[in-house]
């Protein structure tokens, strides 16, 4: 059965009363400033597709452990804003899983470690069960063919054996999966999500920044409602025009405290990261850059740098 959505009238979000400017995209170089070093954007691209088709061809190659001993893992948090690096003895870390390989057949059923305060108690049943899809955890590097039982929206039972629902819907040649998370994404629109949660994704993640108030654009799209978790990261170029500092402009150290301030009192208000974006703002200097990411190290939140240089005489 189709989806069909209600259109809906979206107030404006507006941090001040200054009109905004097009956005993205560089702006033109003033006559008085030296012209950088320009990179040409078709070998930079063309750079990148070799680099993919090495890594495609490399996957294939032996990449056992030259010696063994503990092996370095880097665990994200679950939203996968906060990453933490672990030393696991002994551990070898789970090889990433292609749709081409097919799943485990191992002869001992391990799956994914649950919360036992949410698992299946026994004699319980569930309220749904999804049978025979093939299950693939990319953090624990499970995969095979189980079944996955819920109770209201919680996984409560990954198992080979039957578990007993409610409600069962088999899903042989389908993948069961965590939903994925786009994280480099802009605020909901109320019609994009609809195609990502087709498409498996249940988090719309603005780290490419947003131009708005971390407690404004959560109520806005809470009040409009969207079909997915959304969230994003603060744009330090949004921070630096509220307090009047051009893209060209370079701030002083009593500047990068004021915006230091005011970008942390955004984390502290819900948003999970910082945006900065030299590409579009090259007044940002190597010690702002290098604040936001002491200051992204202290919050515990991911520093996103559009580090990208076009040429500005194309």
């Amino acid at each position: 059965m189709a989806l069909q959505t209600k259109p809906r009238q979206i107030r404006s979000l507006v941090v001040s009363d200054q009109p905004r400017r097009p956005s993205p995209g560089p702006r033109p170089r003033p006559s008085n400033e030296p012209l950088n070093y320009v990179v040409d954007r078709r070998k930079v691209l063309f750079g990148l597709g070799f680099g993919v088709m090495t890594a495609a061809g490399a996957r294939h190659l032996d990449q056992s452990p030259i010696s063994g001993g503990a092996t370095s893992q880097v665990l994200s948090s679950g939203t996968d804003e906060a990453a933490a690096t672990e030393t696991v003895a002994g551990t070898p870390t789970p090889e990433p899983t292609s749709f081409a390989d097919p799943p485990s057949t191992a002869d001992v059923f391990s799956a994914p470690v649950l919360d036992d305060s949410k698992r299946l108690a026994p004699g319980q049943t569930a309220d749904v069960v999804f049978t025979g899809g093939r299950v693939i955890d990319p953090d624990t590097g499970f995969d095979r063919i189980a079944n996955v039982a819920l109770i209201g929206g919680t996984i409560v039972e990954i198992s080979d054996q039957p578990i007993a629902a409610a409600r069962e819907i088999p899903v042989p040649g389908h993948v069961v999966s965590p939903g994925f998370i786009d994280i480099l994404s802009y605020e909901p629109n109320t019609y994009g999500e609809w195609w990502k949660v087709a498409d498996g994704v249940t988090s719309n993640i603005g780290m490419h920044g947003l131009r708005f108030p971390a407690e404004e654009f959560h109520r806005e799209w809470t009040n409009v409602g969207v079909p997915i978790n959304f969230g994003g990261a603060v744009h330090n170029s949004e921070i630096r025009e509220q307090l009047g500092l051009s893209i060209f402009e370079t701030a002083d150290s009593s500047g990068i405290i004021d915006i230091s301030s005011q970008v942390s009192a955004e984390i502290n208000a819900g948003y999970l990261g910082i945006h900065v974006q030299p590409e579009y703002a090259p007044g940002v200097s190597p010690t702002e850059l290098n604040d936001m990411g002491v200051l992204a190290e202290r919050l515990g939140v991911p520093l996103c740098v559009h580090a990208r240089f076009s040429d500005n005489q194309a």
